[in-house]
């Protein structure tokens, strides 16, 4: 198990080892990772550093080299002894910093992805039905460049006029949920993570085949944090636009982390 505990707006939730471990226990697997403190989960703490209300540089410098050293020490040195044949991550944190942690991880090792409930506050998949969301793609504006703007209505919808100004005349995408509410449970079942990961697989599958000048995607939207996570791992940076991954700060969206690695 990978848990990484930030903050948002200065509040945390809870996510100890024995919830997660719960939440792992529910899809038929037993945490086990030898190589880690505990024998079960390496833990990247990022609460309590300066800046993370206000969302400042300095904070996401010093929070990106806390999980470069964890993911480039502890879990490559698992995957290269051969410890680590699957990843279970359970991820809470401002959202730019898992869309960075999903890149660290790429998708080289099998991982599943949860996701925090807001109706049940726990982790573990619900037991009710659901599973409904799907999502599609839309673009808006289209033209040749080196730079492209994709909004990702999820959890949320964010508007074309909430475009930061100096952005407003790049090619404009848009990733939107159908078929179900856009509310912060909308990843209800790991299924609909998947079908999220297949949209922005296509996405960028699009970019490639017919605006392939397109070298950072500017990533503005409302979107749970399996799916931050989700956006990182799929990115291959050998073949991708770097990701320019945007917050809302004092009722404006910033730029907050460019994802190129």
């Amino acid at each position: 198990m990978l848990r990484i505990l930030g903050e948002i707006g200065g509040n945390t939730v809870e996510l100890s080892r024995t919830v997660a471990a719960d939440a792992v226990l529910g899809t038929q697997r037993f945490p086990y990772f030898p190589l880690a403190y505990d024998r079960h989960s390496i833990e990247i703490d990022l609460r309590g550093l300066p800046g993370e209300e206000q969302g400042v540089s300095d904070y996401y410098t010093a929070a990106c080299a806390i999980i470069d050293q964890i993911v480039d020490k502890k879990l490559r040195e698992g995957i290269e002894q051969d410890a680590l044949r699957h990843l279970s991550v359970f991820a809470f944190a401002r959202l730019p910093l898992l869309v960075y942690l999903g890149n660290k991880l790429d998708d080289t090792v099998p991982s599943h992805v949860f996701q925090r409930h807001r109706s049940t506050e726990r982790w573990a998949w619900p037991e009710t039905a659901g599973g409904k969301a799907q999502f599609e793609t839309t673009t808006h504006r289209e033209a040749v460049g080196t730079e492209a703007v994709l909004l990702l209505n999820s959890s949320g919808t964010v508007h074309e006029a909430e475009v930061p100004q100096s952005l407003r005349e790049l090619p404009l995408y848009s990733i939107d949920v159908i078929g179900a509410a856009a509310t912060m449970d909308v990843i209800d079942r790991p299924e609909v993570l998947a079908r999220f990961e297949d949209t922005f697989r296509r996405l960028l599958s699009q970019l490639e085949a017919t605006n392939k000048g397109v070298l950072h995607l500017h990533v503005i939207g409302a979107y749970p944090v399996s799916a931050a996570v989700d956006l990182g791992r799929v990115r291959n940076p050998q073949v991708h636009p770097a990701l320019v991954v945007y917050e809302r700060i004092d009722n404006e969206y910033r730029a907050a982390i460019e994802v190129y690695r």
